[in-house]
């Protein structure tokens, strides 16, 4: 069977479990199909993945017991690190941009006699060259980590140093092309930094005590100190996302009642509340915000039936309703959304979704994860990585969606 008549095979594939789906389920969830691409050659070992606007995945194999960054690109495969030790691994946090570029971070491990030791290094690929953003300054054991990359090349990530507590005091740093900036300087328990095009970054922490429960929501918009946009004695603010138009979403949760998070959200004015979950919630800590406001979480009344919400214009909209559980999903800039969902098993079926109609990818799925860019095509592993392009329809034409 040639390419292209396997390409057609793919999409009307698709299409007929689109169909199934519609005679189980309500009409507004027919219409979409895919075609389904295996990015990843036979017999590779798999790590994490990530795909940009363009189509491109990178992804991480294992090469001769060592850990490989690869860049799949106009349909063939590229080597872009060149690890040479076997304990080089644990590589995390892969990302790339709408460049091309790619950010990770990496266990680099020194064999040299007198000087074993290791770094968690923050690495940017930059479409030619690769270079580690981080300045160890010869110590071992000092760690940069959860790195954040935006379309402009910059990089923002926290680090910890020897002898930091169990590293558990963090600094943030931003790498914006030219040089690195430390956006904190208190060796305080940071969190996880997201940074928009503009160049902001966000992150929670708190500059007293690790032990303290009052985490702050940071945003620094290119000033120092960065101001707090988000705190409430006794109520912790953390994992805070940004978008290109300068918004901020949160969780707050009430340590007297646990798991009790709420969704709130911050315009450059005030702080909406988004939510209103209560004890019972089992899912609303996870959630995704995108460059138009939107703002998708799952939440249930039990383990088992996690629904899922999407708020946006100031009205919230739920997207699914059935018996099932949905989980690793994740929301793109112009509303596509992908999920997982099952009964309760371990595996799982992979769904994409817009504007009411949705389309199975896969059955099965592990929690191995996936994602999705924001012209509806789904990255995730099955074995191997998978990538599937939307099939647009036209009058009497359907054309694949290929982005290069």
């Amino acid at each position: 069977m040639n390419s292209k008549r396997r390409l057609m095979s793919a999409a009307f594939l698709c299409a007929m479990t689109s169909l199934a789906f519609w005679l189980t389920a309500p009409p507004a969830f027919a219409g979409l199909s895919y075609a389904k691409t295996t990015v990843t050659p036979a017999g590779q070992v798999y790590g994490g993945f990530a795909v940009n606007d363009r189509g491109q995945v990178a992804w991480v194999g294992n090469v001769a017991g060592v850990d490989q960054i690869f860049l799949y690109r106009n349909g063939q495969n590229t080597q872009i690190t060149h690890n040479i030790y076997q304990k080089n691994i644990g590589i995390e946090s892969l990302q790339i941009n709408n460049q091309g570029q790619i950010a990770w971070s990496q266990l680099d491990y020194n064999p040299n006699p007198g000087g074993a030791g290791v770094n968690q290094n923050v690495y940017l690929y930059d479409g030619n060259t690769y270079k580690p953003l981080n300045d160890n300054q010869g110590q071992y054991y000092w760690y940069s980590k959860y790195p954040h990359l935006n379309n402009r090349g910059e990089v923002a990530w926290v680090q910890a140093y020897q002898p930091a507590p169990d590293n558990s005091l963090w600094d943030v740093y931003l790498y914006t092309g030219g040089s690195v900036k430390r956006l904190t300087n208190d060796l305080s328990p940071q969190g996880p930094p997201r940074l928009n095009d503009n160049g902001w970054v966000t992150w929670h922490g708190d500059r007293r005590e690790v032990s303290d429960w009052d985490n702050r929501v940071y945003l620094y918009t290119g000033t120092l100190p960065a101001p707090v946009i988000a705190y409430l004695a006794g109520k912790g603010s953390s994992s805070p996302q940004i978008n290109n138009l300068g918004q901020v979403a949160w969780l707050r949760y009430d340590s007297s009642i646990m798991p009790y998070y709420n969704i709130y959200v911050w315009d450059g004015h005030s702080n909406t509340k988004i939510t209103n979950l209560g004890a019972t919630n089992y899912d609303g800590a996870n959630f995704c915000l995108n460059n138009n406001g939107q703002i998708l979480w799952g939440w249930g009344d039990g383990s088992n039936n996690k629904q899922l919400y999407l708020y946006g214009a100031g009205g919230t909209k739920k997207i699914t309703d059935d018996g099932n559980t949905h989980f690793n999903y994740g929301l793109a800039d112009n509303g596509w959304i992908m999920w997982m969902q099952n009964t309760g098993q371990y595996a799982g079926d992979l769904y994409a979704y817009r504007n009411g109609s949705s389309c199975r990818l896969d059955t099965g799925v592990g929690y191995e994860g996936n994602v999705i860019n924001s012209r509806g095509q789904v990255v995730w592993s099955h074995g191997p990585i998978f990538l599937a392009s939307p099939v647009i329809a036209a009058p009497g034409i359907n054309s694949l969606l290929l982005m290069n």
